[in-house]
């Protein structure tokens, strides 16, 4: 920021982890209130039991976080290991970081009953599970689903399920 505080990435918005609490810079500090900043906050908070702060964050305090990660709608969640040649935590994706991409993987994927509407919001489609046969369907509105983005679709749960979940679930595609 022009105060000098560290306010995001490029592209993404940036998560410190410091003494079990998660720090991230406010919206006041000029940075995009982002719809997966807050599912990576209500996650922290809800399935985490993390006390999540919002405040200004100086440049001194990303070398001795915990963790660091920065989140966005196409990178998720991933951990930033150094930074300025500086290792930060053990300059290994920390504990916290792992738990959240493993939730977010799922509720990515509507495996995760309590986030479902927060996807289906941020896709705008209707989003159901047949747990009995392990089937999601997407349900597009006003729109037709193309080929491309049904492929897209496929290898975005095949890299967040793995080759064998996937072949365990089976995704439909169909118009509102």
């Amino acid at each position: 920021t022009n105060s000098g505080y560290i306010c995001e990435g490029p592209g993404e918005n940036i998560f410190f982890v410091k003494k079990g609490k998660l720090i991230t810079p406010p919206t006041s500090d000029d940075i995009l209130e982002g719809i997966t900043r807050n599912l990576v906050m209500k996650i922290a908070k809800e399935d985490l039991g993390m006390e999540v702060v919002e405040r200004s964050v100086a440049r001194t305090e990303l070398y001795n976080s915990d963790e660091v990660f920065f989140s966005g709608t196409a990178m998720e969640v991933t951990s930033v290991i150094e930074a300025d040649n500086r290792k930060i935590g053990t300059g290994h994706q920390g504990p916290v970081c792992k738990q959240l991409k493993e939730i977010f993987k799922k509720v990515g994927v509507g495996k995760i009953e309590k986030y479902k509407k927060f996807i289906e919001n941020l896709l705008n489609s209707k989003i159901s599970i047949n747990k009995e046969n392990q089937k999601v369907i997407i349900v597009e509105k006003d729109r037709e689903v193309s080929s491309q983005k049904k492929l897209d679709a496929d290898i975005e749960l095949e890299k967040n399920l793995g080759k064998e979940e996937l072949e365990d679930l089976s995704c439909d595609y169909l118009t509102h």
